[in-house]
């Protein structure tokens, strides 16, 4: 798809999505008007109803207004006179929220809620980022869980990729004294998804805790399943981490293989869209080639990524899934053929927006075209790459700004004419990733032996 497609369907898209939030809106003419002037500042003020709708069609700008659209009473200053904001929705959101029903600081990671279908529970989410940014405390507010002030503290701190349900197991582990580490393996399970049972999921947590460096990361999530499918039979009171584990080894046939939970593990896609190309044949190879750059989001992707690609990435389901990574994986095939093969694996840390490990098979370090659609691919997602996310130290310009190559990388199979269709095709609208603050993290890709 051409730019300039690409800029056609994308507006397409919106308009749509606006005809029908105007249509739900008839016999309500105070709120339509109030709907006119928000999508008078947002285009002029802001990228986000320059962005492509999702997979399965939903338009982001949309589903923000529409939220903002049954909240017009709260509202406190006049959308005209908000400053704009530019790049990833969600910087975008938090920025019009706070001018509209704030008066102090607020989490950036609490406007995800302007984003998401209008649930019951993303209506409390809104109602509870309106009260703290009034003044009201996190501790203050009826949240699922009780929140100590250490909690509180902790939730402030929040990196901003994280939601709301996983942004307080997240606080509640580190405010019960647990470290980094057991937080993001806590996650890593069920939990990160639900707050029911909370008192006597804080006792089992302050279990955890106590037991410090006795209770390993990768054991958390055996604990987790051993202990949710026997929530009423188990008593935590003077367990030993030996002896839970080895309770959990001789009763694994019911937990799962393993002693892990039979309950297949994925995660919602990211914000980035998928690349599809074709390219035609030439006189040195007739055959069309089909490529694609696919997020893998469940665990068993992740398996066969790894087992065909002959690496490790099969372990990062964990850190998948609690939003420290995402893979992705760049395939090709012969159109007259059926068979797909991956020829990279592409690691970027959501956090940052920015690529941080690419590798072929065997942690081969990538070259030629592969490499040359990723960076272009990259630089239309507006990703940043790591000077060592290929194995070596090498200048990379920021994928925002990074001027568009005119000539294949050694290795390519494309003339330049060819490549240079390719580059069209790939290119779309520069897009600013939100700039957070970075998550240490260990190896994402370990050396194959």
């Amino acid at each position: 798809m051409s730019s300039e497609s690409f800029h056609r369907r994308t507006q397409r898209c919106v308009d749509t999505a606006l005809h029908q939030l105007h249509r739900e809106l008839e016999g309500r003419p105070h709120r339509r008007r109030f709907l006119d002037r928000l999508v008078a500042v947002v285009r002029q003020r802001s990228s986000l109803l320059r962005h492509a709708p999702s997979p399965s069609g939903g338009v982001v700008g949309a589903t923000l207004l529409y939220n903002l659209l049954w909240l017009e009473r709260a509202v406190i200053r006049a959308p005209e006179s908000w400053p704009g904001a530019w790049g990833h929705p969600l910087l975008v959101a938090h920025s019009l929220a706070s001018h509209l029903f704030g008066e102090y600081p607020v989490p950036r990671f609490l406007a995800w809620c302007w984003l998401q279908q209008r649930t019951p529970e993303h209506r409390r989410a809104q109602q509870w980022f309106i009260a703290h940014a009034r003044g009201r405390a996190l501790r203050q507010l009826p949240l699922p869980i009780a929140l100590t002030r250490r909690m509180e503290h902790e939730l402030l701190r929040t990196p901003d990729h994280v939601q709301l349900t996983a942004a307080l197991r997240r606080a509640e582990v580190l405010g019960l004294g647990g470290s980094e580490a057991l937080a993001q393996a806590v996650l890593a399970t069920p939990l990160a998804a639900s707050i029911e049972h909370g008192a006597w999921w804080r006792k089992a947590l302050t279990w955890m805790v106590a037991r410090g460096d006795a209770l390993a990361p990768q054991h958390v999530a055996r604990v987790v399943a051993y202990l949710d499918a026997r929530r009423e039979q188990v008593s935590l009171q003077g367990k030993t981490v030996v002896a839970l584990l080895r309770d959990i080894e001789r009763e694994a046939p019911v937990v799962g293989h393993g002693g892990r939970s039979r309950r297949a593990i994925s995660w919602p896609a990211s914000r980035w869209a998928a690349l599809s190309l074709r390219i035609d044949g030439s006189a040195a190879e007739p055959r069309v080639a089909q490529w694609d750059l696919v997020e893998l989001c469940d665990r068993e992707a992740l398996r066969r990524e790894g087992r065909e690609m002959r690496h490790c990435v099969g372990g990062y389901a964990g850190r998948c899934r609690s939003g420290y990574a995402g893979i992705w994986s760049l395939r090709h095939r012969w159109l007259c053929e059926d068979k797909v093969r991956s020829v990279l694996t592409i690691e970027i840390d959501p956090v940052r927006g920015r690529i941080v490990q690419v590798r072929g098979k065997a942690n081969r370090r990538p070259s030629g075209l592969p490499l040359e659609l990723l960076e272009r691919w990259a630089s239309r997602e507006a990703l940043s790459i790591d000077p060592s996310a290929c194995g070596k130290p090498r200048p990379v310009e920021p994928a925002s700004c990074a001027a568009p190559r005119t000539t294949p990388p050694p290795g390519a199979t494309l003339d330049e004419k060819r490549l240079g269709a390719a580059a069209e095709a790939i290119a779309g609208p520069a897009r600013v990733a939100v700039e957070v603050a970075p998550v240490t993290c260990g190896c994402l890709v370990r050396e194959a032996q």
